[in-house]
């Protein structure tokens, strides 16, 4: 039975059950006036009155005041294995598997957990040339074009190298597990 027929009978039943069954008036309301709900649903609980602003005294709403940001000193430190700059700290957070790098001047894709966001972090192309040396320097593995990879720290990090297009990578958190790097 295909879609079309399957709902055309369903709807076709729909109707002829609902044509057999007796409406139900809970109350005729002749009048437009307002008649209190519990006349009509008794059992029900009024809800308290609740006094609208008037029109000559304007309502201000106070934002709420913003917590300076802690100082670079009281951030928690890194706990990944070499300095790739800005992202030391989401490398460090056990809950981020991946770290997404588009390219210079482009925000930032995070996976954490099972879900995907974008960083305010904007990386240029010496940040990400930088983490592509760091990561070849510590793997001991020499940065090949155009593509480069290489696995450090329970980080695999792959790698488009280029001076054209601009380089790119992804960095993600190794399904191996790793001995620590002591």
């Amino acid at each position: 039975m295909e879609k079309k027929e399957f709902l055309h009978e369903f709807t076709k039943h729909v109707i002829i059950a609902a044509a057999k069954k007796k409406p139900r008036i809970i109350e005729k309301i002749i009048s437009e006036e307002r008649i209190p709900i519990m006349r009509v649903f008794p059992g029900i609980q009024p809800l308290p009155v609740v006094p609208f602003p008037s029109p000559q005294m304007p309502q201000v709403i106070m934002p709420r005041p913003i917590a300076p940001a802690p100082p670079a000193a009281q951030l928690a430190p890194s706990i990944f294995p070499i300095d790739i700059g800005r992202l030391n700290r989401l490398a460090s957070d056990p809950a981020v598997s991946m770290i997404e790098c588009l390219g210079s001047k482009i925000k930032l894709k995070i996976k954490k957990d099972s879900s995907t966001a974008e960083s305010e972090t904007i990386l240029d192309d010496n940040e990400i040339k930088s983490i592509i040396n760091k990561f070849s320097e510590a793997s001991k593995e020499k940065v090949t074009e155009p593509v480069f990879k290489a696995a450090f720290g329970g980080w695999e990090l792959t790698a488009v190298v280029s001076d054209i297009v601009g380089s790119r990578f992804i960095l993600k958190r190794s399904e191996k597990k790793m001995l620590p790097v002591v």
